[in-house]
């Protein structure tokens, strides 16, 4: 939830911001399994719990926390958000083991031929019309971030749902970046910062079998019509900012 307001600080007018629940999870935020929450009631031990969920995950821009996925291959960062309190650090034989091992094989296929090491599709292990709304929202805003940063991503047990979902949408500060030129997809040719490796979903795009999601999507779901109502809202924030001092 977010909602635009007026800031003043010792009488002063500082601004008109949009003020935001942060991304985490709980009620009526990202409803999945609280593994901190089990974690504790299970006297700070992993034995006998679930660890197949839930997970909050984010891209990230840069390295150094400790609870993070290195994914050399594409030099991709995936921060773990939640659970916190599991250990220290993420590691392949630690408490953030499952996941690891999770998240990097999927990655793998991502960026290599797509198929997992039981023979399925990564597309089999994702909501795919998440990562589908996830993407045309992050290229019809133009969001230079996309992939690089702040691109979330959560699983829940898979006794409750087994997919990877995209979202939720989060720190979109870069928005509209290269709206002068509209040739193209923004997202094929954001890299991560400073190097040449294509971002998550500029590799994402470039699949043909995403690609035809993304077709199968537009033309058979309501997205094209939300894209279209998007000045109607841009019209309603106006008349609303318009009113701030």
């Amino acid at each position: 939830k977010s909602e635009f307001v007026d800031v003043f600080m010792n009488g002063e007018y500082l601004g008109n911001y949009l003020l935001c629940e942060k991304v985490e999870v709980g009620d009526n935020r990202v409803e999945i399994s609280n593994l901190d929450d089990e974690f504790e009631d299970n006297g700070e031990k992993t034995e006998g719990l679930d660890m197949t969920g839930g997970y909050l995950m984010e891209i990230d821009n840069w390295g150094g926390d400790e609870l993070q996925i290195y994914h050399e291959s594409s030099n991709t960062v995936l921060s773990i958000k939640s659970p916190e309190d599991l250990a220290k650090t993420v590691t392949a034989d630690n408490e953030y083991g499952y996941i690891h091992g999770y998240m990097s094989k999927w990655l793998d296929a991502v960026h290599s031929d797509g198929v997992m090491e039981d023979g399925r599709s990564y597309l089999d292990y994702i909501n795919v019309e998440s990562f589908v709304r996830y993407f045309f929202h992050q290229e019809f805003l133009r969001n230079g971030d996309c992939g690089r940063g702040s691109t979330y991503m959560y699983k829940d047990k898979d006794s409750i749902d087994p997919l990877i979902y995209a979202g939720p949408v989060w720190d979109n500060d870069r928005i509209f970046e290269g709206i002068n030129n509209t040739d193209g997809w923004l997202l094929s040719t954001i890299n991560h910062a400073g190097t040449s490796s294509p971002t998550f979903y500029n590799v994402l795009n470039r699949r043909e079998d995403f690609a035809k999601r993304l077709v199968w999507y537009y033309e058979n779901s309501d997205i094209s019509e939300v894209l279209k109502s998007a000045s109607s809202l841009i019209d309603k924030y106006i008349a609303q900012l318009d009113k701030s001092p």
